[in-house]
């Protein structure tokens, strides 16, 4: 697969977390009792869409941090984010050393926890 490719099969509805045909608010037992054994297996069963180090765009150890990515991949369907979020100081940028994401410890730059939650 090449990256085209990769992204068109995340992207197909094949890989939902979600299967609408499952959701009966207003069912019968039987219904009920469907929806309650799909809904009972171990949680490695099911497909997660979920994102590491989601504030990245790129380069783990010294990308460019942006608090857009978790708009982005919440649009493509992840429901999973990570939140890296550290102690600000007023030697990094923040205002009265306010929380930041950032990957620790690595070169990446930093944005605030307040712009994520925002985004």
């Amino acid at each position: 697969l090449d990256v085209l490719e990769m992204g068109m099969w995340l992207d197909h509805e094949s890989n939902e977390a979600f299967d609408p045909r499952r959701a009966v608010l207003h069912c019968s037992e039987l219904q009920s009792q469907a929806a309650a054994a799909y809904m009972s297996q171990p949680l490695s069963h099911y497909w997660i869409s979920s994102s590491h180090n989601t504030y990245l765009v790129a380069g783990q150890f010294g990308g460019t941090s942006s608090a857009e990515q978790y708009t982005y991949v919440l649009q493509k369907g992840c429901r999973c984010v990570e939140l890296d979020v550290w102690n600000g100081t007023h030697g990094d940028g923040s205002p009265e050393g306010e929380p930041m994401v950032t990957h620790g410890h690595a070169l990446c730059s930093k944005i605030l926890f307040r712009d994520v939650v925002r985004a």
